[in-house]
């Protein structure tokens, strides 16, 4: 086959395989108790519409239609076509559950619709443990029943130890029956006197607690008597009462709040008095005695009061107690020190201080000598002496020597006088140093130098400081050089004179304050510069580059300029130096976010701007989202969020659900007509039937898939003129007078004439939800006082000052 032949087979197999393929078609469905709308084509129709049967609803119909749709495709009809059968209500099958309808839904009959909620409530005698499974929806001709069931009842109520029942007892109790508790006389009841049969359980009964009798023989045991001898003794303690006792005589107990004990169903903890032991003679104090005369025996608590003889010092406590059979530990008597004359003399030494001079010095007393003239001790300390028990160091004063100080040898310099007498006691000399060396202790304005003679010899020790030279080696070796400010300063530098030195070409020093070096004795320390390192090519930094040309080597002191990829937002300093080999830290260069559609599909969100879409956002830029619609969120500052290095954190919206018809009010109904579906958010206002007053909030709101608390109809109060002619009563015509009186409004009656009420407040009366206590008034004594004026009636109902 040549060519052109096979270009003939290609072209035949591309017409032929583009032939269209018989289209598959939908039939005409067969609805059970519903009916096909649209118009039928085979093969052409994509999609129907259909309707049920009156009480039947399409599958899946749109929220404000009557019709289903169904789309036809390869595997047919999608959803299938079907109506939704209602469900009928059974009267049997109520009656068997003990249930009946709601007394708000008892105008509706039956069938409930598919998806309709049917309410119903327990019949009389009957409960259910939880009011919501009184609510069923119907569900394709099918409606389950709530089951109420009716509560069992009791037998006798349990009996309690020393109590009884006020009520007499029966045999059996009705559920929700209750029955009081009484306990015995002085016991205490502890607990709910009053319990109900619940579903034929009884609630818990109460506790009556014993009293306590108080025992002669465990106080007596314990040494105890009574607070309140006569109350406690004629009745008994009762439970949880407080029993205040106290210690006998001669009994003591630790601690006195544990006299009193609190009565814990008919047991007394009784505390415990230790008896107390007498004591003998109290102790003798050497030198001293007592100021009270001594017996053989003292009891708990006695006091003897101790002295010391004159001069003595009583050291210790004065007073000592008898505790329990032993004394407290005595005080003591201290002997003074005595001082005379001829001590004074032979120690060479003198009284300055107490003043005037006592003979007897006192134990614990200090003194204060003073050596005489031409006497000296080596310690200045030991002239204040303190007396201890009758003993005292006196101290000892020799004969003073006459001290000098001899001419001073000084290295590089000289005292300054050709002929030299030793110097006395705070002598002074003068001295010189050598050129370039400084006296160590001269004037700012003076070449000499003084010294002082002291005890200790020459004070400061005469001395001359030396000069420090300069070496070229030293400052080679540092890489430094004389500056430029001192380069006509020849050497030496004198002592505490600065040397100010500078880094030579190429050499550096981390601080120059260190330049700065001061001469001391001849010693000068040389600061030291280095030579600084180069650096190797500049660091790399991610989606960014330098803006010059990048080379292998860089002086010190070299820098360069970094710049970002498009797009890319440079952090921190642009340009960076190379200092002693290292280079500074680079900046980064942060990535931008790209808006991902999944996911700000997946977290209910859309942008603000749809500028954000087309191009990324840079780093740190805010991107404004909002809730896309049934969608919501706690907080509208989340919706704002910043671009962190290519990351967004998505804030999350959460879908809002819609609410079915609002709750239905007895004697009530919304101002709005009602839908099937209501979106969140949406608004219901209430109304109650003429008379009604509506308590509670007027409007509620759908949240989120439930509505908010409705309000109630709360139901007026009727008065007639017969029930006001039987009772003897009239109203106050000062107010209009209303056959409907309002939920929590007041009527004011008076009684007719001829008629009393005993309680004036009574004629006040307060509607409560249709009820009203509509008071009564009787025949008046015909022997009693005259019928109240006015100015009486009124002054009933005034407020208190």
């Amino acid at each position: 086959m040549g060519p052109v032949g096979v270009l003939v087979c290609v072209l035949c197999c591309i017409v032929v395989g583009a032939q269209p393929s018989e289209r598959k078609g939908c039939g005409r469905p067969v609805i059970q108790n519903g009916r096909v709308e649209s118009l039928y084509v085979v093969g052409r129709l994509k999609s129907i519409r259909y309707l049920c049967n009156g009480g039947y609803i399409a599958d899946k119909k749109g929220p404000k239609s009557e019709y289903g749709t169904a789309k036809c495709t390869e595997n047919g009809y999608d959803p299938k076509p079907r109506c939704l059968a209602p469900c009928s209500l059974s009267e049997e099958d109520m009656d068997a559950n003990g249930i009946a309808m709601a007394l708000h839904r008892v105008w509706l009959t039956s069938p409930i619709k598919h998806g309709d909620t049917a309410s119903f409530r327990c019949k009389e005698g009957y409960e259910i443990s939880d009011s919501k499974l009184l609510d069923s929806t119907c569900s394709d001709g099918v409606l389950t029943y709530p089951n109420c069931t009716k509560p069992d009842g009791c037998g006798p109520p349990p009996e309690v130890s020393h109590g009884e029942t006020v009520e007499d007892p029966n045999k059996f109790y009705e559920h929700g029956a209750a029955v009081t508790y009484k306990c015995q006389q002085s016991y205490t009841l502890e607990g709910k006197k009053q319990i109900s049969c619940r579903n034929g359980q009884w609630d818990d009964p109460p506790v009556c607690k014993g009293p306590c009798s108080l025992s002669e023989e465990e106080m007596e045991a314990n040494g105890l008597r009574l607070d309140y001898p006569l109350w406690w003794r004629s009745s008994p303690v009762k439970h949880e009462n407080i029993v205040s006792f106290s210690c006998v005589q001669r009994y003591d107990i630790s601690d006195s709040s544990l006299l009193r004990v609190r009565c814990n169903d008919g047991v007394v903890m009784y505390p415990k008095c230790m008896k107390l032991e007498s004591c003998g003679p109290p102790p003798e104090v050497p030198l001293g005695e007592t100021v009270q005369g001594q017996l053989e025996s003292y009891g708990h608590g006695s006091v003897m009061t101790y002295r010391c003889p004159q001069y003595y010092t009583l050291e210790g406590k004065q007073n000592v107690t008898c505790r329990n059979g032993t004394w407290d530990e005595p005080p003591a008597c201290r002997e003074p020190c005595k001082v005379t004359c001829k001590d004074l003399d032979e120690k060479n030494i003198t009284w300055i201080w107490p003043f005037p001079i006592k003979r007897h010095v006192l134990h614990g007393e200090f003194i204060l000598f003073h050596c005489l003239e031409g006497y000296e001790t080596s310690k200045k300390d030991l002239l204040m002496v303190q007396c201890q028990q009758g003993r005292m160091a006196i101290p000892n004063c020799t004969e003073q020597e006459e001290k000098t100080c001899g001419k001073p040898v000084i290295q590089n310099g000289r005292v300054d006088t050709w002929f030299w007498v030793d110097r006395p006691i705070d002598g002074n000399a003068n001295y010189r140093c050598n050129e370039g060396y400084i006296p160590v202790n001269k004037e700012r304005r003076s070449e000499y130098g003084t010294a002082k003679c002291t005890e200790n010899g020459w004070d400061p020790k005469p001395r001359c400081l030396a000069p420090c030279s300069l070496s070229e080696e030293d400052m080679d070796a540092n890489g430094i050089a004389m500056s430029r400010f001192l380069r006509w300063l020849t050497s030496p530098i004198k002592h505490g004179d600065n040397a100010i030195f500078s880094c030579k070409k190429g050499y550096e020093i981390s601080d120059s304050k260190m330049l700065y070096s001061k001469c001391s004795d001849g010693v000068l320390t040389y600061p030291k510069c280095t030579k600084p390192d180069g650096c190797g090519p500049p660091p790399e930094v991610s989606h960014g580059e330098t803006v010059e040309d990048p080379n292998k080597f860089y002086e010190h002191g070299a820098a360069v300029t970094y710049k970002c990829q498009q797009s890319y937002t440079l952090e921190g300093k642009k340009q960076i130096s190379c200092r002693n080999g290292q280079w500074d830290d680079p900046p980064v260069c942060k990535g931008p976010c790209s808006l991902s559609e999944e996911e700000m599909e997946a977290n209910g969100l859309r942008i603000d701007d749809p500028l954000w879409r087309s191009s990324p956002v840079k780093h740190k830029n805010i991107v404004s989202f909002s809730c896309v619609q049934t969608y919501d969120i706690s907080d509208s500052s989340l919706l704002r969020v910043r671009c962190n290095d290519g990351v967004v954190m998505y804030p999350k919206c959460i879908k809002q659900e819609s609410c079915g018809p609002p709750p239905e009010v007895p004697l009530g109904e919304t101002v709005q007509g009602q839908l099937e579906s209501y979106g969140h958010g949406s608004v219901m206002t209430y109304r109650c039937l003429q008379y009604y007053t509506l308590e509670g909030k007027q409007n509620v709101t759908c949240r989120n898939g439930t509505w908010d608390e409705p309000p109630a109809c709360r139901e007026p109060c009727k008065v007639t003129c017969k029930e006001m002619e039987e009772n003897k009563i009239n109203w106050i015509r000062l107010f209009p007078f209303k056959r409907h009186v309002p939920h929590g409004d007041f009527m004011l009656f008076y009684c007719v004439e001829g008629y009393d009420i005993s309680n004036k407040t009574l004629l006040m009366v307060q509607c409560q939800q249709g009820r009203m206590a509509i008071p009564k008034c009787t025949e008046q004594d015909p022997h009693a006082e005259g019928t109240p004026q006015w100015s009486d009636f009124w002054q009933m109902f005034k407020p208190p000052k």
